[in-house]
């Protein structure tokens, strides 16, 4: 990955031949553009961005045009690409995660809003589509006589809220990617004591716990939007957990176990988040070194 890092800084030819092949790969074509604009800045970022583009144009008049969920689905690498350029903006700027990754959030939301005012027939599609295959599960089940209570189909909010959450998400991945790129390049070890720092004010972690709170507990048909709101915590539990295993000299073993945790387990991503949100209000980290200090 290194190698690829280098070949998008030789040049700008370079980085849009990256960014427009990298769009057929996972989390390649926007890293690529989030590296050129936090070293070159954006009007290098910018037409790097126009390249990476083609792929998802192409995917959006290849396979959307004649069908509704295909064609928003289409869109989703559109919206990952935008939401990294604007946070790879932030990063470059500010230098800090912390707002970078609220600004992420910030940024899916209004990119999901965006799609639902502009594109509610082919979300109502959509939903029409999904409706149809839970319905297919429910009957399939009763057959089984594994339940009689039929699958409640999502709503266009709550299908709305799942793109905006994985279109951030990767976002984000490919903003870690991107930032790990040039720290390998330019300043080795930068990148790791960056994202160690990775903290929510008391204000940050309020403004969002209301709707996590809400969308998790109250309204079942916006739990995505609920999960996308938790993404700040979730990235800053991972920092903190990173920070932690620095500090303790655990090994890198144990951050892979946590990591599987985190992909397979609910209650791990829950424990992870809870953290955060404890750790935006008491700094561990900051305790940690007070408790260090006192002790020498």
């Amino acid at each position: 990955m290194r190698a690829l890092a280098e070949f998008v800084m030789r040049g700008r030819t370079q980085a849009a031949i990256a960014a427009a092949l990298g769009g057929f790969l996972p989390l390649v074509s926007a890293a690529v553009v989030a590296l050129v604009v936090m070293r070159r800045g954006l009007s290098d970022g910018f037409i790097v961005f126009l390249w990476a583009l083609l792929p998802a144009v192409l995917l959006v008049v290849f396979y959307g045009t004649g069908d509704s969920s295909l064609f928003v689905l289409s869109l989703a690498p559109v919206v990952t690409l935008i939401v990294t350029m604007l946070a790879a903006v932030v990063l470059r700027i500010t230098a800090s995660w912390q707002k970078a990754v609220v600004v992420s959030v910030l940024c899916g939301v209004l990119a999901a809003l965006s799609l639902q005012l502009f594109l509610a027939a082919h979300l109502d599609a959509v939903v029409q589509s999904v409706s149809e295959v839970f319905l297919e599960i429910s009957q399939e089940r009763t057959r089984q006589g594994i339940g009689d209570v039929p699958l409640s189909s999502p709503d266009k909010f709550f299908i709305v809220g799942a793109l905006a959450y994985s279109c951030t998400l990767n976002a984000l991945l490919c903003l870690v990617l991107a930032r790990w790129w040039q720290a390998s390049l330019y300043n080795p070890g930068g990148f790791q004591a960056e994202f160690h720092q990775l903290r929510l004010g008391h204000l940050q972690a309020l403004l969002l716990l209301g709707p996590v709170i809400y969308c998790l507990l109250v309204n079942n048909y916006s739990g995505s939007w609920g999960y996308l709101a938790a993404l700040p915590f979730l990235f800053s539990g991972i920092a903190l957990v990173h920070w932690l295993v620095k500090q303790r000299h655990f090994g890198g073993i144990w951050l892979v176990i946590f990591y599987i945790a985190l992909i397979f387990s609910q209650p791990v991503v829950l424990l992870t988040v809870g953290i955060a949100l404890l750790d935006s209000f008491f700094d561990f980290r900051g305790r940690w070194r007070s408790i260090g200090s006192g002790s020498a």
